[in-house]
C-alpha cells in the first residue's frame, strides 16, 4: 500500500512539472467596435473588414501586425458590405460577396494598398 501511494504522489508530481498554462494575451483592440466583418491572414499578418458599426456599414479596411501589436488603418472597401468573405491567394486578398446576397468579388493587393 505503501508502495501504491509513493508511486501515486510521483506520478501526480511528474504530471504536473509538465501540465501547462492556456492564457489568453491582451492585445491592441481595433479602433473602433465592429460586427459582421471578416478577416484573413496573409504574409504574417491579419487583415480584417470592419462589417459594421453599432449605426452603419462600414467600408473601413484593417491590417494587424502581431509582432508591433498595432492596427494599421488600410485603402477602404470600394463598397460598404457586411457578412463578406475574405481568402488569401498568390499574395493578394479577395472579398466575396457581402450583405443582400451581392455577387461581387472584389481584389486586394497589399504591395500597393490598392
Amino acid at each position: 500500500m505503501k508502495k501504491f501511494i509513493i508511486t501515486i504522489v510521483l506520478l501526480a508530481a511528474i504530471c504536473s512539472a509538465y501540465a501547462q498554462t492556456i492564457a489568453w494575451k491582451e492585445l491592441t483592440s481595433l479602433p473602433d467596435g465592429y460586427y459582421l466583418g471578416d478577416a484573413v491572414s496573409l504574409n504574417n499578418e491579419i487583415y480584417f473588414v470592419a462589417g459594421r458599426t453599432e449605426v452603419t456599414k462600414v467600408p473601413l479596411f484593417y491590417k494587424f501586425n502581431p509582432k508591433k501589436n498595432e492596427w494599421i488603418k488600410l485603402a477602404d472597401i470600394p463598397e460598404a458590405t457586411f457578412n463578406i468573405a475574405l481568402a488569401a491567394v498568390n499574395r493578394k486578398i479577395y472579398a466575396i460577396g457581402g450583405d443582400l446576397f451581392q455577387n461581387t468579388n472584389r481584389e486586394y493587393d497589399p504591395q500597393i494598398d490598392t
